[in-house]
């Protein structure tokens, strides 16, 4: 899967909190300074160079008009809640491993037991991953072909249809941001 897309980094700027606070002249003025020092004429040398500065395009796009920001902020206040989620997924899966661990050492009362535990928690484990994909997939489905589709858009956008193209971007901001909202009231217990 494609990483996300923090843009307030992109641009050199503090994310979170702090980039709610942030007005358009400092995005403008990060951008200006960003774009000196990543502009594919400063960097002969660098394959990357144009991919680097399309991405900073992007990012400052999305973030200087005041609809598109406020969709990334809702976005990227759901990225940082989900890596929240996981930090204390991921203490309850140790506390639960070292619990484990602390029972492997005593002895069962006879074989039966064990392999009925042994069932269990391999059934468990089972069903933890067929969830963990089906998430994985369900993201897929809405974000991969989103990102792909501005990619391919952007680079064959000519500076005159450039309007038509940021309306496209920001119906399909839109969209996924819809996609998201309805996923999360569909499986609330998924969370």
């Amino acid at each position: 899967m494609e990483d996300f897309v923090d843009h307030y980094k992109v641009l050199g700027l503090p994310s979170g909190e702090e980039a709610l606070k942030l007005s358009v002249n400092q995005i403008s003025k990060a951008y200006r300074l960003k774009a000196l020092d990543l502009h594919p004429d400063k960097r002969p040398d660098d394959p990357h160079a144009h991919e680097k500065f399309q991405k900073l395009k992007t990012s400052y796009e999305v973030l200087k008009h005041e609809k598109t920001r406020k969709l990334f902020d809702s976005l990227l206040r759901i990225q940082h809640e989900k890596q929240d989620k996981i930090g204390s997924k991921r203490r309850k899966m140790m506390s639960d491993l070292e619990k484990r661990e602390r029972s492997a050492f005593t002895p069962y009362d006879d074989e039966e037991s064990f392999s009925r535990r042994l069932k269990e928690e391999v059934e468990r484990i089972r069903a933890k991953e067929a969830k963990k994909k089906r998430r994985t997939n369900q993201v897929k489905k809405i974000v991969v072909p989103l990102q792909r589709a501005e990619q391919t858009d952007l680079l064959s956008q000519s500076s005159a249809g450039f309007q038509a193209y940021q309306d496209q971007v920001m119906q399909r901001v839109l969209k996924a941001a819809m996609n998201q909202k309805t996923m999360m009231e569909i499986k609330p217990h998924d969370q």
